[in-house]
C-alpha cells in the first residue's frame, strides 16, 4: 500500500501539492512578517 501510495503521491505531487505549497510557503511568509513587525 505505502510503495502505491507513494507513487500516486510522485505523480500528483507535480500538479496539485506544487499548488498547495506555494500557497503554504505565501502564508506561512506573512505570519513571519507579521511576528517580525510584533518584535
Amino acid at each position: 500500500v505505502k510503495k502505491a501510495g507513494s507513487k500516486l503521491l510522485s505523480r500528483t505531487v507535480a500538479e496539485t501539492s506544487v499548488v498547495k505549497w506555494c500557497n503554504w510557503i505565501e502564508q506561512m511568509e506573512d505570519q513571519v512578517a507579521e511576528i517580525l513587525q510584533e518584535e
